[in-house]
This record gives C-alpha cells, structure tokens and sequence, in this order.
C-alpha cells in the first residue's frame, strides 16, 4: 500500500476496497491450488494407466514440460508488466491463466477413459472401446486389447482376494517402503534448488533484471525436462536421476561459491546466471520430471493414486517451506548467509543422489500391474531392472508391447506374492485361459 517514500493515509473508503480485494484474491488463490492439487495427482495417474509400458514415460512425465513452458509464459507476463503500477499490472497476468483452464474445461470431456478403472468397476466392454481408442488399429485387429482387458480383469481380481487398498495400508508392508520412495521423490524435487533463483538474483544485485533471467532459466529447464521425456523410456529412469542429482551438486555448490563472494565481477555473475539455467536443466531431467513419472508407476495395482497423493501433498510442503524460509535464511537479521544458502542446497543434493543410487527403483519397460510383484521383497534400486516377473503384471507389459502372449493356467504362488504364469509366444490370435487362484 506504498508507492515511493510517501503514503497519504488511507481513508476508510479505501481501507474497505483494499480489504475486499485482498480477501478476494486470496480466496481465489486458495480455489486455484486447490485445482492444482487435484491435476497434479490426476494427470500423471491418467496418463500412466492409458500409456502401453514403453512410452509410459513420455506420456505420465509430459505434466513437467508443461508446467515449465507455463512458467516461462509467467515469468514473460509479470516481465511485460512489471512497471505498470495501475490495475491492469496484476489483472491481465492474473486473468490470462483462464485461458489454459478454459481449454482445459473444454478438452477434458474429449479424452478417453482409463481401461484400468473401467475394468475396475466391471465395464470390460467400455474399457474395450476406449483401448482401442488408445492402441493401433493392427493391434485391435490382432486380438491382443481382448486378451489385455481379460489380464487386466484377473489381476485386479487377485489383488482384490488380497484386500489391500486401503488407507492404512500406505504404512504398512510394501506400501510404507513405496510411499516412503514416492515422498522423497518430491521432496528432493523441491529441495535441491529448484526455485530460489529470483531471491538469489535480487541478493547479488541483479534484481532489475530478474524476470529476463528467471525466464531465461524456466526455459532451459523446459529443455532438459523434454529431454526427460523423450529419453527415460530408452536408457531407464534411474540413469537420468543419478546424472542429474551428481550435477546439482555441482551447479549448487558453483552458484553459492560465486554467489556468496563479496568480490564478485560481471563474469562471476554471469556465470552464477549461467550456473541457474544448467541447475534448473539438471533439475528438470531428474527429479522434476520423474517424480510424477515414477510416483505415478511405483503403487501397483491399486495403490497408484492413494501414494501418489502422498507424494504430492509432500511437494506442496516443501515447495512452501523452501519458498517461505529461503528469504530468511539468506537475509539478515535472520540467518544471514546470504549467498551459501546454495551450499545448503547442495548438501541435500548429495542426499538426493545417495538415496537415486540405492533406492531408486528403474521400472522402464514395466507395466503397472508388475511394480507389486517387483515389490514383494526388499531389494536395491539397481536390482528391479533385472527381474524376471512371472504373474499377470509380465503377461500384462508384453501385450501392451505388442507381443502375442498365451498366459495358462496359473497358480498362486507365495513366495513373490504374484501368479507363476507360463508363457509362450503365438504368431496369431492371444489365447488367454482363466486362472484359478
């Protein structure tokens, strides 16, 4: 409510407007994150159950190119309008994000249902129609869809024999491990420099050009996280996390060194700048990317969207624990540290790559029905590439690859927790018997 070094005091009129409209605006703050808490869960859990398994990373990992090209729009917006000091400053960057929300209202109803949950609530005949929609037209012809709906019917079946699903089975036996792994996902997405640019920028003395910069770097990030997507489902998930989380450190490191100096020249800046932009592409292509990649594949059958909202109820936290405690600890009278916050950054970037080296799980090629059986025991990341799954989940990922496939008779079998199901290639129709459990 200042404007210069003077305020005339504000009369009552103008106490009730500015109240009004704070109030306002705050509610409607509130309804937004409230939808973007629901899109975040439900695209990448969507597009994950309508994606066979080999391009189930381009499809549940492009939410993050997206919301980066929204950010690099954002941060062009608040540029265009940021010496205009008349209404108009913060209602047209505000009232253009109708736009995306208005094509969204009208698309949504053209999208094809999710097979996997029509099939969960017995409409195998709808679910049919809307695989067919998702596959090609040679596989509809071959009689695969027929036999992937039949698969996926039976390992719903068996899971619902288990009783999981619930709750309270998000703390308990497999699940706590992958709810742990899809929480940390999200935290390390946040908290290892992903957004502290724009109050480093004013710190060093390079406020007034903020905007250009943070555009700069939202854009390069819009790069590595396209990048993401087009590769993990050809070298793996793991490998991109890993060399992403080793070059953090380094980019974090770099920036508090540079940042933190007291000396600093237009070439340290520019390379701290330069530093932002390769952290944020390091960012995009690891943990930004596939946190909704891997938190939407990492619940199985029917824990998906359950762990997933975990997940991003934990992005949520420490994106507004980042956001509201940076500016504190950086400035004085407070913490004070000014520019080695990117120290702190960089620690919990060599945790992230720690916990990417172990206990990441690589699920390229997976389908969602194998992750539980992956799961039964403990193992280390590295490890679940190797795997050879034997239940309906593998019987399940080589339909959706195209592969003609008879599953027989199958039995349960304890010891994996999955259904030991012989398979052998056919060159023609799939026959897929009933299994007795």
């Amino acid at each position: 409510m200042t404007r210069g070094p003077y305020c005339p005091p504000l009369d009552e009129g103008s106490w009730t407007d500015s109240l009004r409209n704070w109030i306002v605006f705050t509610i409607g703050r509130v309804i937004a994150y409230m939808a973007v808490g629901y899109i975040e869960n439900a695209v990448p859990t969507y597009s994950a159950e309508v994606a066979p398994a080999p391009l189930r990373g381009f499809c549940a990992g492009l939410l993050t190119p997206i919301i980066t090209l929204s950010s690099v729009w954002g941060s062009g917006m608040c540029q265009a309008y940021a010496t205009e000091t008349g209404k108009i400053g913060w209602m047209v960057p505000v009232g253009v994000q109708a736009i995306p929300a208005v094509m969204l209202f009208i698309l949504v109803p053209f999208t094809v249902e999710s097979p996997r949950w029509l099939v969960s609530h017995g409409r195998k005949d709808e679910a049919l129609k809307s695989l067919k929609r998702l596959r090609t037209k040679q596989a509809a012809e071959s009689g695969i869809l027929e036999a992937e709906i039949d698969a996926l019917d039976q390992a719903l079946e068996y899971d619902r024999q288990l009783n999981t699903a619930h709750w309270i089975d998000l703390f308990r036996g497999t699940y706590l491990r992958r709810t742990v792994y899809c929480s940390l996902l999200f935290w390390f997405y946040q908290t290892t420099g992903n957004s502290f640019y724009n109050a480093f920028f004013t710190q060093i003395g390079l406020g007034a050009k903020s905007f250009t910069y943070a555009t700069l770097v939202q854009l390069i990030g819009a790069i590595g996280s396209f990048m993401a997507i087009t590769m993990t489902d050809r070298i793996g998930r793991r490998p991109l996390i890993i060399f992403g989380a080793a070059l953090l450190i380094i980019f974090d490191c770099l920036i508090a060194g540079l940042g933190s100096s007291t000396t600093r020249t237009t070439t340290a800046n520019n390379v701290v700048v330069a530093s932002f932009m390769l952290m944020l592409w390091s960012e995009k292509i690891s943990w930004a990317t596939h946190c909704y990649l891997v938190g939407s594949e990492i619940g199985g059958i029917r824990m998906r969207k359950k762990i997933m909202m975990v997940g991003t109820t934990v992005d949520l936290f420490a994106s507004w624990l980042v956001s509201f405690t940076t500016p504190y600890i950086m400035n004085k009278p407070y913490g004070g540290i000014g520019g080695n916050i990117g120290y702190v950054f960089g620690g919990m970037s060599a945790i992230s790559l720690v916990f990417a080296i172990f206990w990441v799980p690589e699920l390229k090629g997976r389908s969602l029905e194998e992750v539980d059986e992956l799961f039964e025991r403990p193992r280390w990341g590295w490890q679940f590439a190797s795997v050879k799954t034997t239940g309906y989940g593998a019987a399940i990922a080589e339909l959706e690859q195209g592969h003609n496939v008879a599953v027989k008779e199958g039995e349960v079998n304890e010891g994996n927790g999955g259904i030991e199901t012989p398979r052998e290639r056919k060159d023609d129709v799939v026959h897929l018997e009933e299994a007795r459990v």
